[in-house]
């Protein structure tokens, strides 16, 4: 994270969080359950993953954003950033591959090319799409919440995410035996096919929460998304000056588990207990985060839990610091500045 303006030390700036997990992963499924996801004009939150070490610096390792969300955004936004070799999603049509809509390119077509230098994309654009109304923002919080559900899975060639309100997730979530074949058509889903979008554009990612204020994303989109604060301020401004703005910008998460494919005939469950974590107390709060991935053959694999949050051991590294942009460094990793 920098602060607010690195360049002026007397420019304060309003204190922020990230938090990563240790493990690494090549394939999963990402169970949260908020209760609450920040929101509010000047704020950037999201949670998402991320591949990065001292020899391949981001994206050659991939970025997958389960959650993103920009100011007052009421629906959520899932998007693949990539490089290098081919990854495209254009052959994937909105109601019948997947549920939400695509984010748009400024040429007017859709941003489903998931290089970052994509040609008529915004730069690190990516391919993006869009979730359900409500899926975060004001009324998400209000309505109590929702579960996302994040399938990386690199045998069946795809990446799927899905979206329930609070009280709508399907049983199988509540026993901890998950079964995503019977969740019917995801809001997002992307391909991981060798003749569209190679498996090995993501390799070896970290889960990360954080919470940006202004930044690459929400800068631009200040004036627009927020017309009466821009009118005199910038988001910089904004930010630095309005504290009593950001009463909305902290998460709280009720659950959060993580699955791998595994060989054997039963549903393997470790650490049943998890509790609602804020902003302010995640990076000490944050249990045991899985050993990586594990590959089976997709016939007789069931799925193993990995990891759960409690409030007992922290196994994640974390950053809190005055914040405008995620970081593009090593120290923090990711292209999210």
């Amino acid at each position: 994270f920098s602060w607010l303006n690195a360049s002026n030390p007397n420019e304060t700036g309003r204190r922020s969080v990230r938090i990563q997990s240790l493990a690494t992963y090549n394939s999963g499924l990402f169970v949260v359950d908020f209760e609450h996801i920040p929101t509010g004009c000047g704020t950037w939150p999201a949670f998402w993953m991320y591949g990065e070490d001292p020899t391949h610096t981001w994206p050659e390792w991939g970025e997958y954003d389960i959650i993103e969300a920009v100011h007052e955004q009421n629906q959520v936004m899932t998007t693949l950033h990539t490089t290098g070799a081919r990854c495209n999603q254009l052959h994937l049509k909105p109601g019948e591959d997947f549920l939400g809509t695509w984010d748009m390119a400024p040429s007017g077509e859709v941003a489903s090319e998931c290089d970052i230098n994509a040609k008529g994309q915004w730069h690190n654009q990516g391919c993006g799409q869009f979730g359900p109304n409500a899926s975060v923002g004001s009324e998400f919080n209000r309505r109590g919440g929702g579960t996302f559900a994040a399938e990386w899975d690199t045998q069946a060639e795809h990446i799927r995410t899905w979206f329930w309100p609070v009280g709508s997730e399907p049983p199988d979530l509540a026993r901890k035996t998950p079964d995503p074949e019977t969740w019917g058509k995801p809001y997002s889903y992307f391909s991981l096919s060798p003749r569209t979008c190679a498996a090995e554009h993501f390799v070896n990612m970290r889960l990360v929460f954080d919470m940006t204020f202004c930044g690459d994303l929400a800068n631009p989109t200040f004036s627009k998304s927020c017309p009466k604060h821009a009118n005199d301020l910038t988001c910089r401004e904004f930010v630095a000056s309005h504290p009593e703005a950001f009463s909305e910008a902290y998460w709280s998460i009720r659950s959060m588990d993580v699955y791998q494919l595994q060989n054997s005939s039963t549903i393997v469950v470790s650490n049943e207990s998890s509790s609602a974590a804020t902003a302010s107390d995640m990076h000490n709060e944050v249990a045991p985060a899985g050993t990586g991935a594990d590959r089976a053959t997709k016939a007789g694999s069931t799925r193993k839990k990995h990891m759960s949050i409690t409030k007992t051991t922290s196994t994640t590294s974390s950053s809190s610091s005055r914040s405008t942009g995620r970081s593009s460094s090593s120290s923090s990793g990711g292209g999210r500045g």
